[in-house]
Formats: structure tokens, C-alpha cells, sequence
């Protein structure tokens, strides 16, 4: 099973400005994806990502979305993107940290909670629909 991840300019979140530039389907982890750590312009983020467009498992938005969920950002492993100076990375819902952070946690021996992996409880009045 591959380590997915979505590349964009602009905040990902922001559905309105951001930018889609394209994905792949496997080793989108940090080492992964290590080059990122020397970008420091939109436009060097925009070259490392057209370098990937020779992986077998790019997808470019021209194909749509590749993977079998709607384009959603929260489902997707990893997103990246590129905001005002600073390469982002992000781990489904959870936090986001520049790429350096979760670069350096991927390869640090100590804890540093940046990927809090838990389960959540909600109550049946957060549900969309109700239970009964």
C-alpha cells in the first residue's frame, strides 16, 4: 500500500485560491519527498513537482483526481504546498507543520507528537444523521 500525497500552491484547505498541481500514489512520506527541505520559492516548488511527472504514479489534475475518494484533502495521506515562503506538509486532519518539522520528526529518535494518531469519539449530536 503506497503513501499517497497531493501537491499544491496555496493553502489546500483554502477551496476558493488553491492551486492543484498533482499527486503520487506511493513513497509520499517525508523522506520520501526529501528534496522538498530545499525549496524556498513558488516556482522551485512548481519545477520539484514537474520533476515528478515522470513517475509512473504521477497523476497530473489533466487526468483528475487518481485516487478512490472525492478530491478530498483529509482523506489523502499527505498533502504539501507552497504558501508564502514555506514548503507545508500535513498528515490527513491533523496539524500542519513546515516540511523541515515533519521532515526531522520522520528521522528523530524522540516523540514529538506530530502525528497524534488516535481515535476520536464523537456523540450521535455531532452526526450528520441520526442513529435512531
Amino acid at each position: 500500500m503506497g503513501t499517497r500525497a497531493l501537491f499544491w500552491v496555496g493553502d489546500p484547505t483554502d477551496l476558493e485560491n488553491r492551486e492543484w498541481l498533482g499527486s503520487i500514489a506511493f513513497d509520499g512520506y517525508p523522506s520520501g519527498v526529501a528534496d522538498l527541505v530545499s525549496v524556498a520559492t513558488e516556482d522551485q516548488f512548481r519545477e520539484y513537482v514537474k520533476g515528478l511527472h515522470d513517475r509512473r504514479d504521477f497523476a497530473h489534475p489533466g487526468q483528475g483526481f487518481p485516487f478512490p475518494w472525492d478530491d478530498d484533502i483529509f482523506t489523502t495521506d499527505l498533502n504539501y504546498w507552497f504558501k508564502d515562503g514555506t514548503v507545508y506538509g500535513k498528515w490527513f486532519h491533523y496539524q500542519s507543520y513546515p516540511f523541515s518539522a515533519l521532515l526531522a520528526d520522520e528521522d528523530s529518535d524522540e516523540e514529538l507528537e506530530l502525528y497524534p494518531f488516535i481515535m476520536f469519539a464523537i456523540t450521535e449530536s455531532q452526526l450528520p444523521v441520526s442513529l435512531a
